[in-house]
């Protein structure tokens, strides 16, 4: 259990460090992406709003200095 967190963890710091931000969705219910199993209170997630339960399916980076493209993609599981 802890393994499976610690790589949820990883997938989405990654995200964050690279610019990514998670988009959320309530159109589909589905049950690829990765869903949040802990987190402290002081994480910069849960400060954000992510709360235990939520799931990560898609996200999306804008343009800023160091990418000057935007991108987005999916997340299937927590090897994306």
């Amino acid at each position: 259990m802890k393994q499976m967190v610690r790589r949820n963890g990883c997938v989405l710091g990654l995200l964050l460090c690279f610019g990514g931000l998670p988009v959320f969705s309530q159109e589909q219910e589905t049950t690829a992406g990765i869903v949040i199993e802990s987190l402290d209170e002081d994480a910069a997630l849960y400060q954000a709003g992510v709360r235990v339960g939520d799931r990560f399916t898609h996200w999306e980076r804008l343009p800023n200095a160091a990418n000057p493209e935007a991108a987005k993609g999916g997340i299937a599981d927590c090897f994306d």
